[in-house]
C-alpha cells in the first residue's frame, strides 16, 4: 500500500489498515448517531493523510465508477403511483404524502379518523417497502417523483369526479408538496405542510445543506451510495443504516419496518442539486420548469404544523412568520411544549394524532368546505 514515508515512521502499519475501515464498526459503538456524518468525513481526511497515493487511486476508481453508473443510470419511470384510497366518495379530497423513513402506514393513525368526512389517498414512495419495490437503482430524483404524484393525483382526482383536492405533506413528502403546489397550484385548493418548510423552490445556500449533510445526511447518502456496489455493497449498506435507525429510535419515533439503503435517494438529489445549481451546472427549479418567482409561497392558504420541542429545526423561520402574516386563512399551528423536549417532536402528526386530525378537519372545514359554501 502505497503511503508517503513520513507517516510510515509516525503511524503504525495496523493503524493505516483499520482507519479507512473504521466506519464500519459504527452501528456496533457507542457513538451518538448524529456524529456518524462528521466521523465519516475524519476517517476519510486521516485515511488520504495517511496514505494519500492509495487513496487518491481509490477516489479516483470509485469516482468513476460511480459517475460512469449514474450517467449510464436506467430512466426511472414516470407513471402513477399506486395509492389506497378511502372515505366518503363524495368528501373532500386529501392527498397524504409521507417522507423518510416511512411509508404510507405513517397516517394509520389520521385516515381512520379522516376518512369519516374526507376522501383520504396515501401513497408509498418506490424503494420505500424493500428492494422489490425498486424500480431504479438510482431512485428518483425530485423532478421525477413530483411527475410521478402530478399523475397520481391527476388519475385520482378523475377517478373522483373532482378538479382539486388538499394536499398534505411531511418530511420529504412537504417539499414535495412545495414543489407540486409551486408547479401544479390549479390542481390544490389548499396545503397542509407538515414540520418541513424550507420553501423548496428557491436555491439552497450550500452552508445550510452542507450543516445538514454534516448532521446525518452524509450518512445516509453514503449508504445510498454504497447500496449499489456489486455483491456485498447492498448488504453493508443496509448493516450502517439499521445500526444508525436504531441508535437513533426513540419512543415518538413511530417507523415500524426499517426501510433499506436503496429509499435514501431523496438525501442524494436534494445534495446533488444543490450543488449542481449552485456551481452552475444546473438550472435552479423554477428556471427548469419555466416558473416566474411565485408572489407569495405557497400560492394557495396554507396550514403549517409545527412540532416546537426539537433541538434540530426543518423550516424557515422568515416564512413560517410570512405565513402567519397573511390574511388568506393560512395558518401556523404549534405542537409540542420545548419545556418536554421531543414528546411530540417531528412526527406530531403522529404522536399527537387527537390534536392533528382536529386541527386540520377544524382548518379544512373553514378555509375549504366554508369558502366553498359562502360562494
Amino acid at each position: 500500500m502505497a503511503s508517503d514515508p513520513a507517516t510510515e515512521s509516525t503511524f503504525p502499519l495496523i493503524l493505516r489498515l483499520l482507519i479507512p475501515t473504521a466506519w464500519i464498526w459504527l452501528p456496533v459503538s457507542s457513538i451518538n448517531p448524529l456524529y456518524w456524518s462528521l466521523l465519516l468525513i475524519f476517517f476519510a481526511v486521516f485515511s488520504f493523510y495517511l496514505q494519500p497515493l492509495t487513496m487518491t487511486m481509490v477516489i479516483a476508481v470509485v469516482s468513476g465508477w460511480l459517475t460512469y453508473s449514474y450517467l449510464n443510470r436506467t430512466p426511472a419511470k414516470i407513471a402513477p403511483l399506486d395509492a389506497k384510497v378511502s372515505g366518503k366518495e363524495d368528501g373532500e379530497m386529501l392527498f397524504f404524502i409521507h417522507g423518510w423513513p416511512d411509508t404510507g402506514d405513517l397516517w394509520r393513525r389520521n385516515v381512520p379518523v379522516l376518512a369519516k368526512k374526507y376522501r383520504t389517498v396515501t401513497i408509498t414512495w418506490p424503494a420505500f417497502q424493500g428492494r422489490a419495490s425498486k424500480l431504479n437503482s438510482w431512485g428518483y430524483s425530485f423532478d421525477e417523483m413530483l411527475e410521478c404524484c402530478m399523475l397520481t393525483i391527476k388519475r385520482e382526482l378523475e377517478a373522483a369526479g373532482k378538479k382539486q383536492c388538499v394536499i398534505v405533506g411531511h418530511d420529504w413528502g412537504a417539499y414535495l408538496t412545495e414543489l407540486l403546489v409551486t408547479k401544479y397550484p390549479d390542481m390544490f385548493k389548499a396545503s397542509v405542510i407538515i414540520d418541513v418548510f424550507l420553501g423548496a423552490y428557491k436555491i439552497p445556500r450550500i452552508s445550510s445543506v452542507a450543516m445538514f449533510g454534516v448532521c446525518y445526511q452524509y450518512l445516509l447518502i453514503f449508504v445510498f451510495l454504497l447500496d449499489g456496489f456489486p455483491l456485498v455493497g447492498s448488504s453493508i449498506a443496509d448493516y450502517m443504516l439499521y445500526g444508525w435507525l436504531k441508535a437513533i429510535k426513540r419512543p415518538t419515533y413511530p417507523y415500524g419496518s426499517r426501510p433499506d439503503a436503496a429509499s435514501c435517494y431523496p438525501y442524494f438529489y436534494f445534495h446533488l442539486d444543490a450543488w449542481q445549481v449552485a456551481l452552475g451546472l444546473k438550472k435552479s427549479f423554477l428556471d427548469r420548469h419555466g416558473l416566474e418567482v411565485p408572489s407569495m409561497h405557497p400560492r394557495m392558504k396554507t396550514l403549517f404544523c409545527l412540532a416546537i420541542d426539537k433541538s434540530l429545526m426543518f423550516h424557515n423561520k422568515k416564512m413560517a412568520r410570512k405565513l402567519e402574516e397573511r390574511k388568506d386563512g393560512s395558518k401556523v399551528e404549534n405542537f409540542g411544549d420545548k419545556s418536554k423536549p421531543d414528546k411530540i417532536g417531528h412526527w406530531l402528526h403522529f404522536n399527537d394524532a387527537e390534536k392533528f386530525n382536529e386541527t386540520i378537519d377544524s382548518w379544512v372545514e373553514t378555509n375549504v368546505i366554508g369558502d366553498q359554501k359562502a360562494q
